[in-house]
């Protein structure tokens, strides 16, 4: 133990690390940024510069937003505001001083469908086939210069399905009475009208029934055929033997309309046509979105408020139908004349509840009033072929 010698271990000098708040400053010269430190992690810092959220800042997303948040600005005008708005004559006007680009590329279009297309649409429709028209434009041109090509020598049922007061009953009618002559019977539903027609092309003999007929659709999505029952009862039509079917979309979200079992009796083969020509027909028939417009009420407005309706109240609403459709020279009805019509179909149990409805429709502008010789009439502000498609819908209605 004595020759050991014992040697006196020497520590090295101690390194001093750099405080925290040096830390903070060296990053401060060299970002030039203001940074701050999170108490509870010294890797998470938030910084309130958009420099430093591209540089990769660990600030959390929902405190960006926070901090980010302010008043949302919401604009006071309104379309009310506006001092003078134009007239429907007026909007027509000014449309037609609207010079037209591209007219010769555009006949340029329509004659190559015309060459290569209409071929194959003809023997797709020999085959059984339903042929389905897309793409911008208007294709009401091209879809009748396809009927006087090659379906002049069959009979061909032409729909405007554009046209509000076009109803799945009325195409049905056209069919019945002028391609098969039946003038007798009267059907209480479509469906009873789609029986007669089935009908006659498997028992030939019995009626004047064609070799084959064409039905031609423009609009197939139009707004008085985008029921439930109407595109049920035109696929029904297009699974029959020896009837062929060609229409147009223009709706973005057409497709929505048919499930997979209404597809299969469609037999669609698509096809993209694609014209840029304007839709001038098809609008015709809208109402002007800037244009002043009166306080009768549209068919499409009658649509949704009769969803919200019970039974009695539409009851109600179709006496009064009924009564302008066949008294058109008649300015409505009394008061007293309507309720007892209403008691008698056990719509109403008394003149409180009546009033109570009425007061309903004239806010919604449904029913109108105006003074005559024995007080108050009632009227709906509509035209006979208007109301005959409200009271054909609200048939659909209660069908399903």
């Amino acid at each position: 133990m004595a020759g050991r010698s014992k040697t006196k271990k020497t520590k090295s000098p101690k390194t001093k690390k750099p405080t925290r708040s040096k830390k903070l400053k060296k990053r401060k010269e060299e970002s030039s940024e203001e940074e701050f430190e999170d108490g509870d992690s010294s890797d998470e810092r938030s910084d309130l510069s958009d420099e430093a959220i591209v540089e990769g800042s660990a600030l959390k997303s929902r405190d960006y937003f926070t901090l980010k948040a302010g008043d949302s600005k919401t604009s006071d005008n309104t379309l009310s505001n506006l001092q003078e708005l134009l007239d429907p004559s007026q909007i027509k006007e000014a449309l037609e001083d609207v010079t037209m680009k591209h007219e010769e590329e555009k006949a340029e279009l329509i004659a190559r469908y015309m060459e290569e297309q209409f071929p194959k649409w003809n023997f797709e429709l020999q085959q059984g086939f339903s042929v389905f028209l897309y793409g911008y434009g208007s294709k009401k041109q091209i879809l009748e210069a396809f009927a006087k090509l090659y379906l002049k020598d069959d009979p061909t049922v032409l729909v405007q399905g554009f046209v509000p007061h076009v109803t799945i009953r009325s195409i049905l009618d056209v069919i019945v009475r002028r391609q098969f002559g039946e003038m007798r019977k009267s059907f209480r539903s479509p469906n009873e009208q789609l029986d007669f027609v089935r009908d006659c092309f498997q028992h030939p003999n019995n009626y004047n029934v064609p070799r084959r007929m064409y039905i031609l659709i423009h609009n197939i999505d139009g707004s008085s055929l985008r029921s439930e029952v109407a595109q049920s009862v035109i696929a029904a039509l297009s699974s029959i033997p020896h009837v062929s079917l060609i229409a147009s979309v223009d709706h973005l979200n057409s497709p929505a309309l048919w499930d997979l079992s209404l597809r299969e009796q469609f037999r669609w083969v698509w096809h993209d046509v694609t014209t840029f020509t304007s839709y001038d027909t098809e609008l015709s028939y809208e109402q002007p979105i800037m244009g002043s417009v009166g306080s009768d009420i549209t068919a499409n407005g009658l649509r949704f408020i009769f969803r919200s309706l019970t039974s009695n109240s539409r009851g109600i609403f179709r006496v009064l139908a009924e009564h302008q459709i066949s008294n058109p020279k008649e300015h409505g009805l009394s008061y007293k004349t309507y309720f007892d019509k209403c008691r008698e179909k056990f719509l109403v149990p008394s003149d409180l509840t009546m009033r109570t409805q009425l007061t309903e429709f004239k806010d919604h502008k449904v029913i109108l009033t105006k003074q005559g010789d024995d007080g108050l009439h009632f009227f709906i502000p509509m035209s006979s072929t208007i109301l005959r498609q409200v009271l054909d819908e609200m048939d659909e209605v209660q069908e399903t």
